[in-house]
């Protein structure tokens, strides 16, 4: 059975039957469309302008065999052509190279029919940047000509009357020639429910205190926007409540529609938070986390709504005002878009949402400002409720997903024996992330070059799971890592990614297709997160362990210094150097931290006769160039620079002691030198 409320679309000229409450405005405008030359139909959005002109005015003109209606279809639907396709259709061939006014007069000199031009949304026109002035000309041209060739009807929402300034110029008074659609009465809401009942099936009936307590329910009593004493109500609120009872039964049998069934339901705000809420999570996910941050704003604690500007919004908002749910570094990307773009997208939220198929806010004029505030204060603790809702299920999806990647990085460190060709054993494994992150990376680029479809997007969704996958595993890899050789690489990879980042962003943002634009914003988001994955030991470390490797470290340091001692004693003897043990005393200290900054090494692996092997650097992530770290070299560096500067402070007549000491420090620098050439 069909449902005979429509819900927040608009009713379409064949929905004639089910449209109700509207005689008398449809009667107004047909009256002034027979009359004037053009027409400005205006209302606050959501009164039911489209609804009125597709299933009101429309059927009538058709109806008619004097009028020739011609409806433009979208945005940049060109007006000429759109209305010499309709006439061609209506019988009458245009002829070739005529401008809108001339065809216009032509048609009425041969046909005797009168042509109505029907721009509907002119605010979509405006928005969407589609010239205007053609059309302007042709309208100020059809009002001095003084013909009755035709009528040009402009729907337009109220706030945004402005930008038909440059038509008022050239046609003075040409609002004395408007309409303004007045809000629905009581009355015509109660037609509006009985009416399209009695068009579906006679024999329904409906409870009358249901219908007076959803009007009341809806009533809405302000001085803000509305004329003195005027009662406004929702049109599309209306609908949705109605639409969503009449669906809440059994599609074979009629449904109960009665205060039983609005009360299970949970009454007009229950109905109209899940209405809410579809709309806002359906939204992209960027404009979602934005509507977020600029609710805080656009509704108080209390639930009072106020009114803002982009501007405003714009300045206010703070990092702090996104969900950052996947801990991204430095706040979530979206906070961290330059100001231009985040402007840009914050119009474009307020845009979508004062849309008549959403309707959550409203534009308002005041002076020179642009303002958006909620359509309506029943929506202000439902926002309320959705930003907890929401946050709540961010935090558990980030929750699941970040758990899903720890997993898969888990598993991709484990060091199951014997090792496939496949999986390099551990020691390789950072090298091998390394390229294998490159080419991920550029997997991704590739995806992005090409004409993103739902399928590719899907695909970049994947690669960026599998890079985070790669990028935590080599990162946490790295960082076990005493010494690596893959610093290098981790220069590397993280420009690439921050030139795939950037790539990934900007077609986040501006794909023309909004399915792709979602997926590539959640890839976007996976792509900043910084999940930190603490892998186990494959050897869990005791504090015997730890123990045993600070007094093993110290045999190495101890040993270094007797095998100095023993290559310069007879050329500290020959200097007569004194008290340079005491010195060296000092540096095996040091010597002892350093080896023992190797303890985690030591303590992955458990045979203890190899507690001495591993504080040689090369035991991990072998390199040819760490030999020079190799024991004993680093001391026998150190003593020989600190032997060589006694040397030389004796031949300049100074004392070789304190040459000696200072050369201790040279020698310092000496072995960071070799330092940083195992590890550069």
């Amino acid at each position: 059975m069909t449902n005979p409320w429509v819900g927040l679309r608009p009713f379409r000229t064949t929905e004639a039957d089910l449209f109700f409450g509207r005689s008398r405005e449809v009667q107004i405008i047909s009256n002034l469309v027979a009359t004037l030359p053009t027409l400005i139909v205006y209302a606050p959005s959501g009164t039911g302008k489209s609804s009125l002109i597709n299933a009101g005015l429309l059927p009538m003109l058709l109806d008619d065999d004097t009028h020739v209606p011609v409806t433009i279809a979208g945005p940049h639907d060109d007006i000429l052509a759109r209305t010499r396709t309709t006439l061609a259709e209506a019988g009458w061939p245009p002829p070739d190279e005529l401008e809108l006014l001339e065809l216009l007069e032509q048609h009425w000199l041969e046909t005797d029919r009168r042509t109505v031009v029907i721009v509907d949304q002119f605010e979509e026109r405006i928005n969407a940047g589609a010239p205007t002035e053609a059309l302007f000309a042709a309208m100020a041209k059809l009002v001095h000509s003084g013909t009755d060739a035709a009528c040009v009807l402009i729907s337009v929402r109220e706030d945004y009357l402005a930008s038909l300034e440059p038509l008022m110029r050239r046609v003075p008074g040409l609002l004395n020639g408007s309409y303004r659609i007045p809000p629905l009465s009581r009355e015509a809401l109660e037609e509006a429910v009985y009416g399209p009942l009695r068009a579906v099936d006679a024999s329904i009936e409906v409870d009358r205190r249901l219908v007076t307590r959803t009007i009341d329910d809806l009533e809405e009593r302000s001085a803000g926007s509305q004329e003195p004493g005027e009662q406004r109500f929702e049109p599309g609120f209306f609908q949705i409540i109605w639409s969503t009872m009449w669906r809440t039964g059994d599609e074979s049998k009629p449904p109960r529609l009665d205060m039983r069934t609005y009360e299970k339901l949970g009454g007009a705000g229950q109905i109209l938070r899940n209405f809410t809420s579809e709309i806002l999570n359906n939204l992209e996910p960027a404009q979602t986390a934005i509507f977020y941050a600029v609710s805080r704003y656009l509704v108080l604690p209390t639930g009072a709504k106020t009114a803002l500007t982009v501007h405003d919004l714009t300045e206010l908002l703070q990092w702090s005002d996104f969900l950052n749910s996947y801990d991204e570094d430095g706040g979530t990307w979206v906070a961290r878009l330059p100001h231009e773009e985040l402007t840009r997208l914050i119009r474009g939220v307020m845009g979508r949402l004062t849309a008549s198929g959403t309707p959550i806010l409203q534009r308002v004029i005041r002076l020179d400002r642009e303002e958006f505030e909620l359509l309506h204060d029943l929506l202000g603790h439902i926002i309320l409720a959705w930003r907890e809702e929401y946050r709540t299920s961010q935090l558990q999806t980030a929750e699941k997903f970040k758990n899903s990647i720890k997993d898969s990085v888990r598993e991709l460190t484990r060091q199951p024996r014997p090792l496939t060709a496949s999986r390099p054993p551990k020691s390789d494994l950072v090298p091998h992330l390394a390229d294998e992150i490159l080419h991920e990376a550029d997997t991704l680029i590739w995806l992005l070059d090409k004409n993103l479809t739902e399928d590719t997007a899907d695909q970049a969704l994947a690669a960026v799971r599998r890079l985070l996958v790669l990028r935590s595993a080599f990162r946490e890899l790295l960082g076990q890592a005493v010494y690596s050789s893959g610093s290098k690489a981790d220069q590397r990879i993280e420009h690439r990614l921050t030139v795939v980042g950037g790539e990934v962003i900007h077609a986040a943002l501006n794909h023309e297709s909004e399915l792709v634009r979602s997926r590539l914003q959640t890839a976007t988001t996976y792509f900043s997160s910084a999940i930190r994955v603490v892998l186990p030991n494959q050897h869990p470390t005791s504090w015997l362990t730890v123990l045993g490797t600070l007094v093993g470290m110290g045999l190495p340091a101890v040993g270094s210094l007797v095998a100095a001692e023993l290559v310069f004693r007879s050329a500290i003897d020959s200097l007569g150097i004194s008290y340079h043990l005491l010195t060296m005393a000092h540096v095996a200290i040091l010597a002892v931290a350093f080896y023992f900054a190797l303890w985690d090494e030591a303590s992955r692996l458990s045979a203890a006769g190899k507690l001495l092997a591993t504080a040689i650097p090369f035991a991990d992530d072998w390199d040819p160039r760490k030999l020079v770290l190799t024991f004993p070299l680093p001391t026998l560096v150190l003593e020989g620079v600190a032997v060589g500067t006694a040397w030389i402070f004796q031949l300049l007549g100074w004392a070789p002691t304190a040459g000696f000491n200072e050369g201790v420090l040279l020698g310092l620098v000496a072995v960071g030198g070799l330092v940083f050439f195992a590890l550069e």
